[in-house]
């Protein structure tokens, strides 16, 4: 995720170091409706998400989205990872 000010205008292909505080987590129905948000602070990984968490946030339902972006002073990345989880049969 590209999390800089430092890439603008630069060579996009540079490698440099992300700057976000946070990493957030947004849970989303599969309608992509957000039911709420979990913030760790930093940048890095790997972060837990407890049953009791999702509970609180989905309710019943028991398939959703993760997306996950960075922040930085409160600004949130335009660019997010996402995963779509389901209960399997």
């Amino acid at each position: 995720m590209q999390t800089s000010e430092l890439r603008f205008g630069f060579n996009v292909a540079q490698d440099l170091p992300c700057r976000a505080d946070a990493t957030v987590l947004q849970v989303l129905t599969m309608a992509e409706v957000l039911k709420g948000e979990l913030a760790f602070a930093g940048n890095t990984g790997p972060v837990t998400i407890t049953n009791a968490q999702l509970v609180a946030l989905l309710g019943s339902e028991t398939d959703f989205k993760l997306r996950a972006v960075y922040s930085l002073a409160g600004l949130r990345s335009l660019i997010f990872d996402e995963i779509t989880v389901w209960r399997g049969e």
